[in-house]
């Protein structure tokens, strides 16, 4: 074996033609080396995937949060695949078709291995390709192993019920509600606070107020030791409250419908940039609409946006409206 020292430079070249992405400091650069260094470990801790890609890339100026946001990415985009106690594992390869012709890559699959396979020019975070033969892609995926779905399965918005059916199945965990005691007890319900979104208030945050619980069910938070909040939904029943727990992204979920309902719609803005258009994103979305957006666009930071062509803008803004009730103003 015959080692050879090389310089920065160097050493950057090597590494950018090893993993077949352009070198420098980018999150595809990163995302890259962390896709690779996961499909070799199989599985690892999240903060052992960060040190390893770290190592690699520190001379390049990438930082920890570099890494650490990269990762972040990935994960929502289902390259990576987050599990509990810090654990990630090595994600299975779907193909997202997006439209005839464009197709997202997803898993851990490195990028390297699909170029060569297909012929074709792959990039971006995430990661898609275009193709005038979609059965060959089709076949690939096959052949290793993965599978083919279209863009709101793979999102999970196929799973996400209609606004007013979202808040019957709510009221249905009321009614079922002794099944959730044991889960309940753990929580502190003390300092209770109920979403009320009203018109004159048109800042989110302010809609959370402390105010007692009625016979109408609402969405309560109340903060936990250790600082957290816990959410749920709740109503007066038979003079005492009674308080089903919900996961974030289902309280999240409410706070967009229960908005709407209440005739004050979140509205994000939305502005021409060349021939795409950007849809701003100044709160949190939930899960499906949020893999939905980073599927069909490009996301972005500083600030928080998704960059969208014509034919892709016009379905996401259906797509928020019918979802989450959402209005999508385009702004000059």
């Amino acid at each position: 074996m015959t080692l050879t020292l090389l310089s920065p430079e160097a050493y950057e070249t090597h590494v950018a033609a090893h993993y077949g992405v352009s070198p420098g400091r980018t999150p595809e650069v990163i995302a890259e080396v962390m896709r690779a260094e996961l499909f070799a470990l199989g599985h690892t801790l999240r903060w052992v995937l960060e040190a390893r890609v770290l190592a690699l890339l520190s001379r390049f100026g990438v930082t920890e949060e570099d890494v650490a946001e990269t990762r972040r990415t990935l994960e929502s985009v289902g390259d990576v695949a987050a599990g509990p106690g810090g654990e990630v594992a090595w994600a299975p390869l779907r193909a997202v078709l997006l439209r005839p012709g464009r197709w997202m890559i997803a898993g851990t699959l490195p990028s390297g291995d699909v170029r060569t396979a297909l012929g074709l020019s792959l990039g971006g975070l995430p990661r898609r390709l275009s193709t005038d033969d979609d059965e060959r892609v089709r076949r690939f995926v096959e052949e290793m192993g993965g599978r083919v779905v279209d863009v709101a399965r793979w999102a999970g918005l196929d799973r996400v019920p209609a606004r007013d059916r979202f808040l019957a199945e709510l009221e249905a965990r009321i009614d079922a509600a002794v099944r959730f005691e044991d889960r309940a007890s753990a929580i502190s319900w003390d300092g209770l606070e109920v979403f009320a979104p009203e018109p004159k208030q048109t800042r989110p945050e302010k809609w959370w107020r402390s105010t007692p619980l009625g016979e109408q069910a609402a969405l309560v938070r109340a903060r936990q030791t250790g600082g957290w909040r816990a959410y749920g939904w709740a109503r007066v029943v038979g003079g005492k409250p009674e308080i089903v727990p919900l996961s974030g992204d289902d309280a999240r979920r409410a706070t967009f419908v229960l908005a709407e309902k209440a005739g004050t719609p979140v509205r994000l803005s939305a502005a021409r940039v060349g021939s795409a258009l950007e849809i701003m994103l100044p709160v949190l979305l939930p899960s499906a609409e949020y893999r939905w957006l980073a599927a069909v666009g490009e996301m972005l930071s500083g600030p928080r946006r998704v960059r969208l062509d014509e034919l892709m803008f016009q379905d996401a803004r259906v797509m928020l409206g019918q979802k989450l009730g959402v209005v999508v103003e385009e702004v000059s």
